[in-house]
Order: C-alpha cells, then structure tokens, then sequence
C-alpha cells in the first residue's frame, strides 16, 4: 500500500494579516470619529438656527405691531411723565380706540402692550427681552423735525443654546389726522 502524502501548503494571498487589519481598523476608526463630530456640530448648528430663528420671528412680530401703531398715531409729548426711555405712550386718531402703551416688563422679560384698558404680553416664553428702550425725536415745536422713534431692543433666546441679537430701528410717525 502506497502512503499518500498531503501537498499542504500555505497561500499568503487568501486572506489578510493581523497588522493590516489593526491599520484598517485604526483607519476606520479616524474616520468614524470624524463623520460623528461633523454630524453632532450639524445638529447644534441646527438647534443654534432653530433658536435664532424664534427670536427672529418675536423680534419682528413687536416690531412690526410698535412700527404700526407709531406710523398711524401721534406720539406723547415728552412733558408727559408716561412717556419715558422705557415706556412708549402713543395717542391714537380712531376715538374709538383709547391710547397705547407699550413697555418692558422687565422681570418677565416680557414687551407688553396696554390697549383699552386690556394689558396684553407680546412676546412668547421662548425669548427674553433684555432691554427694550424708546428714543423720540422731532417732537418740539420749534425743531422742525418730523418725530421720530427709535426702538433699541436686546433679546434672547430662553431655550435651548443661549443666542443673543441687539437691534435697533427707526420708525417715523405720519400725521393722519387732518
């Protein structure tokens, strides 16, 4: 009887080698942690923008209502003692509709308008008003100036990652009585 003798031998190209899996893995890995930094500051990104935006949208709805009722009213003369940096009086022409006040509750954080006797809060409780001042010009009879007021607000973000914008326009009242 023949003994039959096995040819064993050992392809080196069949599979892969303990070092060059420890590369791939240690590659793999750089590559992962980078991917998961980019996506988790895209989501904070995200959250920040998120965040802006709803102040963005509080911010603009007080200043459109304030521009409004400037535009169309007549502004307290400045002997008047409810008409001060922080508190803005405004007469309006429509005898039907009493006087507006709009101020800062500043504990609160809060721009509130008083109309009617009805005192209302303009702003949602995801943003917090900081400041909220009134800079009137133009009101003097000897200047010659049309008036004039000036709303300097600064205002932040309640939720979420803390965002802060400060703002400033001017907005010119008309004369829509006579």
């Amino acid at each position: 009887m023949q003994k039959e003798s096995y040819n064993l031998t050992y392809d080196r190209r069949s599979g892969f080698t303990l070092v060059e899996t420890l590369v791939a893995l240690f590659v793999f890995s750089i590559i992962s942690v980078t991917v998961v930094g980019i996506f988790a500051r895209s989501v904070q990104l995200q959250a920040q923008t998120f965040s802006a935006q709803k102040i963005v949208q509080n911010t603009l709805f007080i200043l459109e209502t304030t521009a409004r009722d400037i535009r169309v009213s007549q502004i307290c003369p400045p002997a008047l003692p409810a008409c001060t940096l922080t508190s803005l009086y405004i007469l309006h022409p429509d005898l039907t509709r009493d006087d507006i006040r709009y101020y800062l509750d500043a504990v609160r954080g809060v721009v509130v308008k008083v109309e009617n006797g009805t005192q209302v809060d303009m702003t949602s409780g995801e943003v917090r008003f900081n400041r909220l001042d009134f800079r009137v010009r133009g009101l003097g009879s000897t200047d010659d100036l049309q008036p004039t007021v000036t709303i300097v607000a600064s205002v932040e973000n309640n939720v979420g990652r803390k965002v802060r914008f400060d703002l400033q326009t001017t907005v010119t009242a008309r004369d829509v009585s006579g």
